[in-house]
């Protein structure tokens, strides 16, 4: 059970370790691949297990590379907040339409037929979320004329 072998990891560092991971997949498509840390003070541990919470991780970053277009721009983001520590992805591709955001946590369901995957990606993005108390929102991207933004808010670790 995914709830019993929970502990401390550090999202910061987990975030660089997908980026370092899918470099090579960015540069390949020519996408402006950003990581905005925290300061290097910043608690910004959760508690997981830290093979899902990578497998989380670069399945959300290793989605937005594939779906953004080249010469696009992809961006991780850790931000420790109070309570919750935020995992930000978020890029300047084509973006889901509000009325698929929800389905694109089942299983199989795929918004565009014609990207590479299997679909389950963000079921199981979901899925490991959920084990961890975390929660994910999806949202057009504020910053760009279009695009995705992925939130998952991550229960903060005790210090």
């Amino acid at each position: 059970d995914a709830h019993t072998r929970l502990e401390r990891v550090d999202l910061a560092a987990a975030a660089l370790h997908s980026v370092e991971q899918l470099a090579a997949l960015a540069d390949r498509r020519h996408i402006d691949l950003g990581l905005e840390a925290p300061p290097p003070m910043a608690n910004t541990a959760v508690l997981a297990q830290p093979a899902l919470l990578d497998a989380l991780v670069t399945n959300l970053l290793d989605n937005a590379l594939r779906y953004t277009q080249e010469r696009g721009r992809v961006t991780l983001a850790v931000r420790p907040l109070s309570a919750v520590v935020e995992l930000v992805v978020q890029d300047n591709g084509p973006g889901i339409p509000a009325e698929a955001r929800e389905r694109v946590f089942e299983r199989f369901y795929r918004v565009s037929q014609d990207a590479e995957g299997t679909g389950l990606g963000l079921a199981i993005v979901q899925e490991i979320a959920r084990a961890f108390g975390a929660t994910i929102q999806l949202a057009a991207n504020p910053h760009e004329a279009h695009g995705l933004l992925v939130t998952v808010r991550f229960p903060a670790a005790a210090t």
